[in-house]
């Protein structure tokens, strides 16, 4: 409601759900506001920025100093919005995906141990992972890989619409048509993957066991339109994984009952909440 103030006479008519996104979205702005708050209070103008409200407040120091403007480019609104964005866009997706892979990993824990395995084997437990390390994990990647694929963490993409006739596999599609890629249709194609439904990274590993790209899978959308936070995410998934089951095992609460394949479903396929047993590696 701080980015766009009449959507909160909307929270009168609609429901729960609609209440709950609204009250989540005022708990994430006090968080940004205050975190701004905070920066402003402890910056160093002179030395160098240490995050994104830093470099912010820099330039903001530059271009609107007395905060005279208060919708402009360099305002505390665009600020308030940019570390909206950087939240919404870069965070609930990253820490769904993280939900997911890890109820995935209670169902197939041969996978955890292997992934152990070749971090232990490759890495130790003690060093920090870094990106630097990625090429040396083949079947971490092709987990990572098999886990985006499975998953599909938005099961309706955004709107695009054709600038051309395009005709495919006989149909045409005229200039103009309004078009929802539907990418989970392709991960879960028989045709193009075997046994979609298992959670199987062999497929994306050739003879050799190294990692094979397979551009059929497509989180991130493609083109010129895809995602601006896919290198982003590509980063935090790996970091956060990798040093996740560096240092812990994650169990099933009871072994005899996994938690089911439930979803609840909104722009995007939330994993239901399930009960998980993590334990620190010694």
């Amino acid at each position: 409601m701080e980015i766009w103030e009449p959507i909160k006479y909307l929270k009168f008519f609609a429901g729960k759900s609609f209440h709950e996104m609204i009250d989540d979205n005022e708990e994430l702005l006090i968080y940004v506001k205050k975190q701004i708050k905070d920066h402003r209070e402890t910056i160093n103008y002179d030395s160098e920025p240490r995050d994104y409200i830093d470099a912010f407040l820099i330039e903001q120091k530059k271009h609107n100093p007395n905060l005279e403007d208060k919708n402009g480019e360099w305002s505390d609104m665009q600020l308030i919005g940019s570390c909206y964005d950087l939240f919404g866009a870069g965070m609930e997706t990253t820490s769904t995906t993280t939900h997911t892979f890890i109820f995935y990993m209670l169902h197939y824990p041969e996978i955890q141990a292997k992934i152990r395995e070749e971090i232990d084997r490759v890495i130790g437990k003690d060093k920090i992972i870094t990106m630097s390390d990625q090429n040396s994990l083949p079947y971490f990647n092709a987990c990572l890989q098999e886990a985006q694929r499975i998953i599909t963490l938005m099961p309706i993409n955004p709107f695009h619409e054709t600038v051309d006739d395009v005709i495919i596999d006989g149909y045409t599609i005229p200039k103009g048509t309004t078009i929802v890629p539907q990418f989970d249709i392709v991960h879960k194609d028989e045709t193009v993957f075997e046994n979609p439904q298992k959670f199987d990274p062999t497929r994306f590993l050739d003879e050799q066991n190294n990692f094979k790209v397979d551009d059929r899978v497509m989180p991130y959308s493609l083109g010129k339109r895809g995602c601006l936070g896919k290198s982003l995410a590509k980063m935090e998934l790996f970091l956060f994984w990798t040093t996740f089951l560096q240092h812990f095992e994650f169990r099933p609460e009871d072994p005899n009952n996994l938690p089911p394949f439930e979803f609840d479903y909104s722009l995007s396929k939330n994993i239901k909440p399930f009960n998980v047993r993590v334990i620190e590696r010694k």
